[in-house]
This record gives structure tokens, C-alpha cells and sequence, in this order.
């Protein structure tokens, strides 16, 4: 329809299960006989990493173009022209549920990063790479089985003194792109105002899908954290195509409940494909390698899943990262969301 998206173009079927002291992630084109299983309809994300707004027409996109009218950051055209420019960039500066209705103006199916399309990256990675290390070393070649090795590289995840930069996209949506549907890593080389290199920040690639983690946090649609004065209760909407109101839990599912501190995130429950932390415990290179935060010793209420981390997060960031520290009503010039569309809802079968 237009759009720089990464697609699924059939839906097919996910499941998990514990058997003694493994974890089993599996996905087919047809039910899993035995198990509990989530049908995902096609659908697709944006390749970008982020969410392109169209400031013309108000809508958001995934597109790459320099032109002013899908400015990114904040929209502030003082930059053009500058080492801190935001044209080519994905947008940030929103309210977090801003993404969300300037996807659905494109109509039925849209949104802005709906939870199934996060849990949809995090699961196919797992199972095509056999790890749940998103940030280790890139390996080219096969194994003798024809399996993948390795990961994805470390990404856009160490770069220092981002504030110079005020926090905004520093990659342009055009990096990654030679490499086309692949997987693997580029370089876009992040210059200081007099043009000497600041930082060689690596794009991670997966299938095309460029930035799954770093660089920009992603906000999660349709999913939200209650935090309560004795625990975290995390809802998720039960339709994409009905009307969604995160102000209120109402309607919604209970999937999980998520720590009550911060941490290396150890479980994850995908029940009706939530993608959320339920046990810390971990480091950066063992169980999911990527950390949790959550501030419910200083702030309740409902608050909505970021994913990814920032360009400074280093090892602490990966497409499992999460945190659920605000509302959907805040803003920050780190925060994304990348347009998605899905065919269907989601079914859940026995």
C-alpha cells in the first residue's frame, strides 16, 4: 500500500511450552498438535525501525525520504542543514499515543507497533537464530545444519554525549538499506559540526528489518501495565480493529504480572503474545541478555511497554528490553513507533 514495510505474507501459528527445565518456542503454518497455540495473521512493520510522520497530512508512514514534510524528531526545521538535522529521520517528541492514531487514519488494520507485531520480531528471531542474544557477534556463514549463528552485533546501543544531540535520531531511515533483506550489520558513520566522525554506529539488520533494537525506543500499542500499590498486572487488548482506550483497563485481558524491580530479564511470558518480563535474574549474556526497568517504588498507575532502548544503553538494550516507567500521555525525544498492519486479530486455540 505504498509503504517501506517488513512483511509476513501468510499467518501462521505459535506456541510455547516447558518440558523438565526447557523452554520450547516453536512456530508452523498449521495448529501444533498438543499445544496451546496463537494464530498470527499476515501482517507486517515498518522496516525503519521508528515511525515516519507525513507533517502535511498527518499520518503516520513508513517511508524514506529528506523532504521537510516527513521531518523527524520534533519537527524542528532549525536543524536542517545542521550535524544535528532531522530530516530523514524517524519522528519522536509525540505523546506515546499520538503513534497510534495518526497510524489508524490509514484505516482498518493500522497501528503503531501493536504489541503481536513486537512479540512477532522477538519470536522469529529466537527460533531462526537459536539464541536469545540479539547483541551477539554477527557470523556470517551457516552452521554445517544450515542454521543460523550468532546475532545481530551490538547495534546502535554505545554511542556517547547523545545529549549533544538532544537525545534525537542520529541514523537516517536510509541506513541499512544496501543490505537489502538480509541479515547482518551496517555502518552509518555519525559526524560532530565540524565533520570529523563522532560515532561508527552499527544498524542491526534482520531480514531487512532494520533497528529491532537501540537507536530509538519503540512504544508498544495494546498493551498496558497496572501498577498497583502491591503489584504490576499487565493487560493487552483482545482486538486490533475495535476502538482502544489506554486510559482505562477495561475490556481488556490480565496476561501476566511483571517484577516489581528492575533488572536482566530472566522470563518472558508471550501468553496471547504479550512479550513481558515475569522474572529477573539474568545478565547480559545469559537467559533473554536484555533488562528490565520499572519504577513502581515511585510511580503508579497505567503505564505503557517501550521496547529496544536507546543509542546509549549498550548491553542492557536488545529487541526483549523493556520498560514500563510511563503513561501514554508523555513525550520524549528517544521515543518512536513504527507503523504495522495486521489482516486479522490474533486467534487463540487449544
Amino acid at each position: 500500500m505504498g509503504q517501506y514495510m517488513w512483511c509476513w505474507n501468510t499467518g501462521f501459528y505459535f506456541a510455547e511450552w516447558k518440558v523438565g527445565n526447557l523452554k520450547y518456542y516453536a512456530v508452523s503454518l498449521s495448529p501444533i498438535k498438543g499445544k496451546q497455540c496463537v494464530y498470527i495473521p499476515a501482517g507486517g512493520l515498518s522496516a525503519l525501525g521508528g515511525g515516519v510522520m507525513d507533517r502535511t497530512n498527518a499520518i503516520l508512514c513508513s517511508v524514506v525520504s529528506d523532504a521537510a514534510q516527513y521531518r523527524g524528531g520534533g519537527n524542528d526545521a532549525s536543524r536542517d542543514g545542521t550535524y544535528r538535522t532531522q530530516l530523514g529521520m524517524v519522528a519522536t517528541a509525540l505523546q506515546y499515543r499520538s503513534f497510534s492514531t495518526y497510524a489508524r487514519k490509514r484505516g482498518e488494520g493500522w497501528d503503531a507497533n501493536w504489541y503481536v507485531a513486537q512479540a512477532v520480531v522477538e519470536i522469529l528471531f529466537m527460533i531462526i537464530f537459536g539464541t536469545r542474544n540479539m547483541q551477539e557477534t554477527v557470523i556470517a556463514e551457516k552452521d554445517s545444519n544450515g542454521l543460523y549463528q550468532g546475532g545481530l552485533g551490538a547495534g546502535t546501543t554505545n554511542m556517547p554525549n547523545w545529549d549533544q544531540w538532544g537525545y534525537y535520531p542520529v541514523v537516517p531511515t536510509s541506513a541499512g538499506i544496501e543490505l537489502g533483506d538480509g541479515c547482518g550489520e551496517t555502518t552509518f558513520n555519525v559526524l560532530k559540526e565540524d565533520g570529523s566522525l563522532h560515532y561508527a554506529a552499527k544498524v542491526p539488520v534482520f531480514f531487512g528489518l532494520k533497528h529491532p533494537f537501540g537507536h530509538i525506543w519503540k512504544i508498544v500499542r495494546g498493551l498496558i501495565d497496572n501498577v498497583g500499590d502491591e503489584k504490576s498486572e499487565v493487560y493487552v487488548a483482545p482486538s486490533l480493529y475495535a476502538g482502544y482506550d489506554d486510559n482505562s483497563i477495561s475490556g481488556l485481558i490480565k496476561v501476566c504480572e511483571v517484577p516489581r524491580t528492575g533488572g536482566y530479564i530472566k522470563q518472558k511470558s508471550y501468553y496471547l503474545l504479550c512479550a513481558m518480563p515475569t522474572e529477573i535474574g539474568a545478565t547480559a549474556s545469559t537467559y533473554f541478555c536484555d533488562y528490565f526497568w520499572e519504577s513502581s517504588a515511585s510511580s503508579k498507575g497505567l503505564r505503557v511497554r517501550l521496547s529496544g532502548a536507546g543509542a546509549n544503553y549498550g548491553t542492557a538494550a536488545g529487541a526483549f528490553a523493556t520498560t514500563t516507567s510511563n503513561a501514554a500521555s508523555y513525550s520524549y525525544a528517544s521515543v518512536s513507533a513504527p507503523l504495522c498492519f495486521f489482516d486479522a486479530d490474533p486467534v487463540m486455540s487449544a
